[in-house]
């Protein structure tokens, strides 16, 4: 059985992740071509893992067993985050030209 708290959870993750995903891409293809462009696709992509991450330790533990999650919600997480360094470092690139 879920509890309240999961749930609460679940709802943030999935709200934030989809919210900057959704703001991320619409932001990429305002700027396609341009210095940012790239840095807002890997902006959203990153935090669309990370949520997914949170998502996966938070909900699929009794699944796939504790050790699969830890192993995925690990995985997703350090994609996620390099995706978001390499999104800031993009970003600090393109100020610089």
């Amino acid at each position: 059985m879920t509890s309240t708290l999961s749930l609460i959870t679940f709802i943030f993750w999935v709200t934030a992740g989809l919210m900057t995903f959704i703001v991320c891409i619409i932001n990429a293809h305002k700027t396609r071509g341009g210095r940012f462009s790239a840095a807002f696709m890997s902006l959203g992509f990153g935090t669309l893992l990370l949520a997914t991450s949170a998502i996966v330790a938070t909900f699929f533990s009794a699944h796939f067993g504790r050790d699969i999650t830890q192993l995925l919600h690990d995985g997703g997480f350090v994609i996620g985050f390099i995706l978001v360094l390499f999104a800031s470092n993009r970003f600090l690139g393109a100020l610089q030209k």
